[in-house]
């Protein structure tokens, strides 16, 4: 069985890769078991994985998200693909950029 990995930043950098090609034996495969295949072949995925960071990893199987405790029930098939994403956030303007009337301009850096 073939399942299609792509990772995200950082994750990628302990890879050397943004996008593999796992071979899986059987027919019978979770996602618990892709994870696994990726910490026996690359020394650093799984701290990176499970580390300290202060957000985890998202991983969505062909596009939906599969949460961390479902990931050895979430069966996984031939030509899947397992996204590993560090979700971020952000690109918003904080309100008191806006000033006391709400609009644009209308804070301390201009009017």
């Amino acid at each position: 069985m073939k399942v299609i990995v792509k990772l995200s930043e950082p994750i990628w950098r302990v890879v050397g890769v943004r996008r593999l090609i796992l071979e899986l034996e059987g027919s019978e495969q979770t996602v618990a078991d892709v994870l696994d295949e990726l910490m026996r072949l690359y020394p650093g995925f799984e701290e990176e994985l499970h580390g300290e960071a202060d957000v985890p990893y998202s991983l969505f199987l062909r596009d939906a998200l599969v949460r961390l405790a479902d990931v050895g029930k979430t069966k996984v098939k031939d030509g899947d693909t397992l996204s590993i994403l560090l979700p971020i956030g952000g690109g918003g303007v904080p309100r008191s950029a806006f000033g006391p009337n709400g609009g644009p301009g209308s804070g301390a850096n201009g009017g």
